[in-house]
């Protein structure tokens, strides 16, 4: 298996729209967008730490984002947690996130 990486730029898999959004990080050596595209990711608890982890999942474009929490929305969460600002008090937490 070769290793070696080279830039998306060119590539078919990405859209203009994903080149254009991703273009920072596309000029990072050996960075492989198609594979992130392609990547699937299991995230346990979306709590302090897995709101901030599926949020930047999410920018730097991973394809697949599987989001596990048994937990409801609490109040204290709505002040420190992004992804729940305006959600509703007692809402899944997995289903917020998505």
């Amino acid at each position: 298996m070769n290793l070696e990486v080279v830039s998306n730029f060119a590539s078919k898999e990405l859209t203009d729209n994903e080149k254009m959004l991703f273009d920072r990080q596309l000029r990072l050596p050996g960075w492989n967008q198609e594979l992130l595209k392609k990547s699937k990711v299991l995230l346990a608890g979306v709590g302090g730490l897995g709101v901030e982890i599926a949020k930047n999942l999410a920018m730097v474009g991973v394809g697949h984002i599987i989001l596990v929490d048994m937990d409801t929305i609490e109040y204290s969460n709505m002040n420190r947690q992004l992804l729940f600002v305006g959600a509703k008090e007692g809402a899944s937490k997995a289903k917020v996130a998505a």
